[in-house]
């Protein structure tokens, strides 16, 4: 009985310093320390390989992750190259539809001939080709965080010179004193229009580079008139133009256009497109010269009213990103 007593003593001590030596050893491992060890035949080795080996493993994880950090900036870095200030050129054509002409004036015959005669003649254009050239400046933001699919929008500035002949031939003045009145004008129209657009654009990486996008600009146009015409077409007056002392006007009117288009990347610096666009040009009115001919009646200034201009076009252009 003795000697159990004695051997589970032993036991006993025995399993309380194991317990001690992993407390100690779990307490240097957790703070970075190179403890002693004891081997199975009771000699000591030292932990300190071991213990670098672990800090080793964690140096290398820690490069990994900024190394992984530095390539995710340097991928948005990349992504964000790609956007900023471009420039572009582009022309197209289309049509003008038709609006109202009014043309008012006053034709001062003698009393004897039943005194001034007030022209007040309406009618209506025909439709008509139009042609145009332009350029634009502008600025594009696109998410830092790359996506197959992002609406992006820009900013831009443009202006473009349009050109066009608008023909009205049936201003026709009611009066009771001739059986008819009637004119048949032209006019030569240029145009310099200038807008601040603004631009929504669908970037979607599944269109291998075709990114559809919508506009809305709104800014202020320059109509100029040069060598219009107005001839008196009944009773007729061959060669007489009613506008032939002063045949040019310009006049300023509001602008405004709605565009949809897309546009293709065919390299990292350069891209085509193509759209369509809606251009809207607010009522304008001119004042043209009085009638100047040896014997003919003498007339005032001829005023000249527009409606509203709409004009259909279509365009193709290209942009350089910087």
């Amino acid at each position: 009985m003795e000697f159990n007593l004695n051997k589970l003593k032993s036991t006993k001590e025995n399993a309380l310093s194991f317990l001690s030596y992993r407390s100690l050893l779990g307490s240097a491992l957790f703070l970075g320390l190179a403890p002693l060890t004891l081997t199975a035949d009771g000699s000591k080795q030292d932990m300190s390989n071991k213990v670098s080996l672990f800090d080793a493993d964690k140096t290398t994880s820690s490069l990994s992750s900024n190394e992984y950090s530095s390539s995710k900036r340097e991928k948005y870095k990349k992504q964000d190259s790609s956007t900023g200030f471009y420039i572009g050129a582009f022309g197209g054509g289309g049509s003008s539809n038709p609006f109202e002409v009014t043309q008012k004036g006053t034709a001062f015959y003698f009393e004897a001939a039943g005194g001034p005669l007030a022209v007040d003649a309406e009618g209506h254009t025909s439709h008509s080709s139009v042609g145009f050239v332009g350029l634009h400046v502008g600025y594009e933001w696109l998410h830092r965080q790359p996506s197959y699919r992002q609406l992006t929008h820009a900013v831009e500035l443009e202006g473009f010179y349009e050109s066009t002949t608008k023909k009205a031939n049936n201003l026709i003045n009611p009066t009771d004193r001739l059986p008819e009145h009637q004119f048949k004008d032209k006019f030569p129209i240029n145009m310099g229009v200038a807008l601040v657009n603004w631009n929504l654009i669908w970037n979607n990486r599944r269109l291998h580079g075709f990114c559809p996008y919508f506009g809305l600009g709104m800014g202020a146009a320059l109509l100029s008139i040069y060598h219009a015409q107005a001839t008196q077409v009944a009773p007729p007056e061959v060669g007489v133009n009613h506008f032939n002392s002063d045949r040019h006007a310009a006049t300023c009117v509001f602008a405004a256009q709605i565009k949809a288009g897309a546009r293709y990347d065919v390299a990292k610096y350069f891209r085509l497109f193509a759209e369509y666009r809606f251009l809207y040009l607010s009522p304008s009115n001119y004042t043209f010269g009085s009638v100047k001919y040896p014997g003919h009646v003498a007339t005032s200034p001829w005023t000249v009213d527009f409606e509203s201009i709409c004009n259909n076009m279509f365009a193709l252009g290209f942009d350089i990103p910087l």
